[in-house]
């Protein structure tokens, strides 16, 4: 399996919020490995990045 998972979340803190951004790598049976890759000041940003990736597709989910 060489599939990769692009993963992010958002991060509240006291001055601002943040955007954590993790590539999930495929281990078949055995689940995912995740690798941190960067923080980004906005949303906007972390999709924008997601999207410039080779072969990337998007699906936004929760509450952002």
């Amino acid at each position: 399996d060489t599939w990769v998972g692009h993963h992010g979340f958002e991060i509240d803190l006291a001055d601002g919020t943040l955007f954590a951004h993790f590539e999930g790598h495929s281990l078949g049976q055995g689940g995912m490995q995740f690798e941190y890759c960067n923080t980004f000041k906005s949303k906007e940003a972390l999709i924008e990045y997601i999207e410039n990736q080779p072969l990337s597709m998007l699906e936004v989910e929760g509450v952002w």
